[in-house]
């Protein structure tokens, strides 16, 4: 009686550690995924930041050229422009730099979920 009692309860251990096994599992994927997503989402407000910095530019050249041709109005414009431009570049940036940490915050907890696996 008592053996099996001690291989019901042997059995029901190894059960309980295979779910908690499976769970950790699924909480690593899940945040692999989460992971993931937020990288996409860096990789995208870095183009944007590009973008953004490419079009500052060209408002620059654009307002050099105004500034030879004495249209000072217009060179102030495309300045007005290009620092918008910039302001933008500098806030996909900072979104950026957010994306990627919440990326690294995931990374560290599908890594400590991959470590209960067992």
């Amino acid at each position: 009686m008592k053996l099996i009692v001690l291989i019901l309860s042997f059995s029901l251990s190894c059960m309980e550690l295979s779910a908690q096994s499976d769970y950790y599992e699924r909480l690593a994927k899940s945040h692999q995924s989460e992971a993931a997503y937020y990288m996409k989402q860096a990789q995208g407000y870095d183009r944007d930041t590009e973008n953004n910095m490419r079009e500052a530019a060209s408002y620059l050249r654009d307002a050099e050229y105004y500034q030879r041709q004495k249209q000072f109005e217009q060179a102030r414009s495309s300045l007005r422009k290009a620092r918008n431009a910039i302001e933008k570049a500098d806030d996909s940036k900072q979104k950026a730099g957010n994306a990627r940490d919440r990326a690294k915050s995931y990374l560290i907890r599908a890594e400590d979920a991959l470590q209960k696996v067992k």
